[in-house]
């Protein structure tokens, strides 16, 4: 078997989205130089935990528990291509290839901790001061090496930082962002909130882990629901124009009919909460918290504009992405302050660019060409380590307020 052929028929190529809990995986014709078909798997390491923290933790321990999580990924990754061999080639002619098969080429982008998981690399200083990474690159390397025997090679997305990972590399390729006029952000709200401000020949980037905390979880006696992050700024903005929130994100109960009072279990006192559907509560305090996540995020905006020498009015255009950020509304969350009054009129939304980098690359004329171009980005990368700012506390002060 030659040149990720059998029997002289099509030449297969995948492309990965490694994310935290699913793992997207596309298949692509080469020689037709087209995706043929794409599946969602769930990332099996989250037996090891739930969160990147405890996986990292778990890792770090020793070897052994590294090749589980190894493990876990990449049979995630197979479960990948055995579910696109069954849904994109069902009812082809006996004969005529089945990608389970060989694959020329596989093409994975993922966040720094995932993708040190998924190469068996002990990610503990990725956690621990100074925060400082041993590997950003990763030479192509062939699919018995990765774990991946289906595979002739395999290229990582190189990471540029602890919080900065080949899956916004792989956006920011996606787009040609390093190509685009100064004075473009690149706004990537997951797990991580993400921030990309091209300027001259560089590419300002930082990250605060605010994402999560913009998803409330209700409290109710069957468990509640989760509101995702979309549909937390939308109902805050909600309130807040209506007043039954004010400024600083506190319930005013006279102002609406679903602001009521209950006992807290931890205080023993009443606490205002809003009724949700179905019976579910959002407390005052799951709101607080949606505050010091919307102030941290807006602080990360008005820092690296000052970083990257941009006033915030003055970005020309603002591309939202990330499972939070590709179904945000705009206009929500400048009127709550977590991105400024101007970025409405310049938004441009766009989903997993993770994985359209990804198939950018898999697909490419010149794949050593396109590789060295990657590379070539990633060096232009200033990433600038928010959590070393002295004073970022401070800074987030005026930003507590909706």
């Amino acid at each position: 078997m030659e040149n990720g052929r059998r029997n002289n028929s099509i030449r297969y190529g995948l492309a990965a989205d490694l994310g935290t809990s699913r793992i997207r995986l596309s298949l692509a014709d080469l020689d037709e130089e087209k995706i043929l078909g794409t599946v969602c798997v769930r990332n099996r390491e989250e037996v090891f935990g739930e969160d990147v923290l405890t996986r990292i933790e778990y890792a770090s321990s020793g070897e052994e528990n590294r090749l589980k999580m190894r493990e876990a990924c990449l049979s995630s990754l197979r479960e990948g291509v055995e579910l696109l061999c069954k849904q994109v080639l069902r009812g082809r002619e006996e004969g005529q290839d089945d990608p389970l098969l060989y694959a020329e080429r596989v093409v994975i982008a993922g966040n720094t901790a995932m993708t040190y998981l998924a190469l068996g690399l002990d990610p503990s200083p990725l956690v621990k001061a100074p925060f400082e990474i041993p590997e950003h690159t990763w030479p192509s390397r062939s699919g018995a090496e990765t774990g991946l025997p289906f595979a002739e090679e395999v290229f990582f997305f190189p990471c540029p930082a602890n919080y900065l990972g080949g899956d916004l590399v792989s956006g920011i390729y996606a787009l040609g962002l390093e190509n685009e006029e100064d004075g473009t952000a690149l706004f990537d709200l997951g797990i991580n909130s993400e921030l990309v401000i091209k300027n001259g020949d560089v590419l300002y980037a930082g990250s605060c882990a605010a994402g999560p905390a913009y998803e409330i979880k209700t409290q109710g006696d069957d468990g509640g629901e989760t509101l995702t992050g979309s549909e937390t700024v939308a109902l805050m903005a909600e309130l807040l124009e209506n007043g039954a929130l004010n400024r600083r994100g506190r319930l005013q109960k006279e102002k609406d009919e679903r602001i009521t009072e209950v006992l807290s279990p931890l205080t023993g006192r009443n606490v205002l909460a809003l009724r949700w559907k179905d019976g579910g509560l959002i407390p005052q305090s799951a709101i607080g918290t949606f505050l010091q996540s919307k102030a941290s995020t807006a602080t990360m905006i008005e820092y690296m504009c000052g970083i990257a020498g941009v006033e915030e009015d003055d970005l020309k255009k603002w591309i939202l992405t990330g499972i939070f950020g590709n179904n945000l509304d705009p206009k929500a969350a400048a009127s709550l302050g977590m991105i400024p009054e101007s970025a409405p009129e310049k938004v441009l939304q766009t989903e997993n660019l993770s994985l359209k980098g990804a198939e950018k690359l898999l697909l490419a004329d010149d794949f050593s060409a396109e590789e060295a171009g990657i590379l070539r980005i990633n060096d232009r990368i200033r990433y600038v380590q928010l959590r070393e700012v002295e004073d970022y506390l401070e800074m987030m002060v005026p930003h507590l307020f909706f």
